[in-house]
């Protein structure tokens, strides 16, 4: 049987240390914003149902992404989104 190597467990680390790396830090969320799909990699870990940590983990990933970021901000100012996270 195959092991998963991708839990919830792990997956809240792994989002842990990336809020951890944009916190303060503009270099390192302008280059997450920028690089990759930031949008849709926030909505899914926000919107997933099947852990209340990640889901957390999301709202304070976007917290720290739109804090001093104009340009993130106007990306997350989705209804969807805001919806989910209030």
């Amino acid at each position: 049987m195959e092991q998963m190597i991708y839990n919830h467990e792990t997956m809240s680390n792994v989002v842990n240390l990336l809020v951890n790396i944009i916190d303060t830090n503009k270099t390192n969320q302008e280059f997450l914003m920028n690089n990759y799909k930031s949008y849709d990699l926030v909505q899914s870990i926000v919107t997933q149902t099947k852990s209340l940590k990640l889901a957390g983990l999301g709202a304070l990933l976007v917290s720290h992404l739109v804090w001093n970021n104009l340009d993130a901000q106007s990306t997350f100012a989705t209804r969807e989104l805001i919806k989910r996270l209030i």
